[in-house]
């Protein structure tokens, strides 16, 4: 019995190493393009930074996103977090809305920022892809 425990708390612990192990990830979606972005590419796009709680955290806009993905015609961008949260941004906002890269608790993940937003309810954490209609 006390082998069986000591196999299962072995198997869990390799398990949820594996889970914080994992690489950070982007889907971005648009005009027919279906790209994966890493956490490596995401801070070498970075051009300027964002403070969020006394640190500076790379920021990245979604004129940026839609630069790199020669996206012309765009007017909104759909953002989805994975825990099912969604929100929707025009146009006039991609130059002051985008991207950080956000650390809490030894977790990382993308959240969207947008600047100079007083109440922060256009924040979403854990972002897991964003599609430019």
């Amino acid at each position: 019995m006390l082998k069986r425990i000591s196999i299962s708390i072995v198997l869990l612990s390799f398990l949820s190493l594996s889970l914080f192990a994992a690489n950070l990830s982007l889907r971005v979606i648009g005009n027919g393009v279906d790209k994966t972005i890493s956490e490596k590419e995401f801070l070498e796009m970075s051009k300027e930074s964002f403070k969020l709680k006394k640190k500076n955290e790379p920021f990245v806009s979604y004129s940026q996103f839609t630069e790199l993905l020669k996206l012309d015609n765009v007017e909104t961008v759909s953002i989805k977090s994975s825990e099912g949260m969604s929100l929707m941004m025009k146009k006039r906002d991609f130059a002051k809305a985008g991207l950080i890269i956000a650390h809490e608790r030894k977790k990382t993940y993308f959240r969207v920022v947008v600047k100079d937003d007083s109440f922060r309810n256009r924040w979403i954490k854990n972002v897991a892809s964003i599609e430019f209609k």
